[in-house]
């Protein structure tokens, strides 16, 4: 996505350049101006909100017990939770 708009970006200010130096037709710096800033503005918002989501998903990380319960033959222990492992069967 960011190559196709960077390459918009590229094509319509030599077009313009282009027509400031003589070429028939229009020139699009305004356009081109406004499409620099609606991508930075969403750069800038995506930026943030993934930002945000990794210092929730750190507060969520915090909130990890570092101790697990352990159940065997009707005892209750308690194991540290990098020792725990992937069950093959719950049964």
């Amino acid at each position: 996505m960011m190559t196709l708009i960077g390459f918009a970006i590229a094509v319509a200010y030599v077009y313009s350049a282009a027509t400031v130096f003589g070429l028939e037709g229009m020139d699009f710096f305004w356009e081109l101006a406004t499409l620099i800033l609606i991508m930075l503005l969403g750069h800038w918002i995506e930026m943030t909100s993934v930002a945000g989501a990794s210092r929730e998903l750190e507060a969520l990380v915090k909130l990890m017990p570092s101790t697990a319960h352990l159940i065997k033959n009707d005892t209750t222990s308690e194991i540290p939770t990098d020792q725990l492992q992937r069950a093959t069967s719950y049964w």
